[in-house]
């Protein structure tokens, strides 16, 4: 568990200290040898580098948020799954639905246009689980699978 939450904020970090509140679609801690003769821009105040810039509406980190929020009963992680709704809301939300990003850094940059089914069948519903009560889908009673799929505990 020391882990989990510790991966859990670097995820939350990466959000937290774009400016767009949402994060990038790839990161990474890079040593000064690795780095030099890249060009990799750095989020503020927290030692990662953007490989990629792009939101992609991606569930990982909203999934994490609901998994240590019913494992722990912690309400941070709801409150961090809330700030992460409001800046999809704020920068990626569209007249018909709702696109990836093309920058975290810089939300001037637009939206793409795209929509990947997994916003709407793992994004969407761990974020409606996070905030809902534990009997709703409870993890004593259903697996997920890597997809989001829910299957009753036990299998029969």
């Amino acid at each position: 568990m020391i882990v989990a939450r510790g991966l859990m904020e670097t995820c939350y970090l990466s959000y937290k200290n774009s400016a767009t509140g949402l994060g990038a679609d790839e990161i990474a801690f890079l040593g000064s040898e690795y780095s030099k003769g890249h060009e990799f821009e750095m989020l503020p105040r927290s030692g990662f580098y953007i490989i990629d810039p792009e939101y992609n509406l991606r569930p990982e980190t909203v999934e994490s948020l609901f998994i240590l929020y019913r494992i722990t009963g912690d309400a941070k992680y709801q409150d961090y799954a809330w700030e992460i709704v409001q800046a999809i809301e704020r920068n990626c939300k569209t007249k018909t639905g709702y696109s990836t990003l093309a920058n975290v850094m810089d939300a001037s940059e637009g939206i793409t246009g795209r929509m990947p089914s997994h916003f709407l069948a793992q994004t969407l519903k761990y974020l409606y689980l996070i905030f809902s009560p534990p009997e709703v889908a409870s993890l004593d009673n259903y697996l997920f699978t890597t997809e989001g799929h829910l299957f009753k505990y036990p299998i029969t």
